[in-house]
């Protein structure tokens, strides 16, 4: 753990979900491969539909024509369905792209959290209220994690706006009663988290390389946390003594 500004004066702590209380690589993953086989068993996909490289590349070119979509991943994968699919040749409604968009949630939300990531937040939670604020789309009634956040955030093409944008962080204030500058936020990543949270005017605490070690490192870190975590952990010692 290293200091280099120190904190002072946490009324509130919120904290990102994918990479930073679980590892969510194998997880996305997993339902990537899952969900292609899933719509190739409903469609008959075949050629360049079934090549997941192809599939990230149509979502760039869409995003391009739509950039309001950056701001909801869940929508972003219903308007990304219709518009392959009927590349292919293939037409779908809006009703089934949400029903399959809900089907690779459900396998997306299959996550082993770490019991150590339960343990801590429902300490922390007697003290502190709690959020979680991600741009992802996981479960976490399905994973478990719901009980132990007052508020779940999360941007929308009508609403907030993505991390790093200021949005989440201040909602998060506001719902808390308590000055951005009071918050703490706990993330893995330098640009979403850090930047997202000192740029809303939060104290924030950078899980560097995130809770496996699989995220980024310091080359990709462009403004300074308050402090760097090696492991989650550390937050018991900061936080409850």
């Amino acid at each position: 753990m290293i200091f280099l500004k120190g904190l002072h004066g946490i009324k509130a702590v919120s904290f990102d979900l994918d990479d930073t209380l679980y590892d969510n690589v194998p997880c996305i993953k997993r339902a990537e491969e899952l969900y292609l086989e899933h719509l190739t068993e409903i469609f008959g996909l075949t050629g360049r539909a079934r090549d997941l490289k192809w599939w990230s590349q149509e979502r760039q070119a869409l995003l391009c024509l739509r950039p309001e979509l950056d701001n909801d991943v869940t929508e972003l994968r219903v308007q990304e369905l219709i518009y392959c699919l009927n590349q292919e040749g293939i037409a779908v409604s809006d009703a089934q792209a949400r029903e399959l968009t809900a089907w690779f949630i459900r396998v997306r939300s299959e996550i082993p959290v770490p019991e150590s990531s339960k343990k801590l937040l429902c300490d922390l939670g007697a003290r502190y209220p709690l959020a979680c604020i991600s741009n992802g789309n996981s479960d976490t009634v399905q994973d478990g994690l719901a009980p132990f956040f007052k508020w779940d955030l999360r941007p929308s093409v009508r609403g907030a706006r993505t991390k790093p944008y200021p949005d989440l962080f201040v909602d998060f204030a506001t719902k808390a009663g308590v000055r951005p500058c009071e918050v703490l936020h706990v993330g893995d990543d330098p640009f979403t988290d850090v930047e997202g949270a000192v740029g809303a005017g939060c104290q924030c605490a950078w899980l560097r390389r995130g809770i496996a070690g699989k995220t980024a490192d310091w080359d990709r870190l462009k403004i300074l946390p308050s402090i760097v975590l090696d492991r989650l952990e550390e937050l018991r010692g900061l936080l409850l003594s």
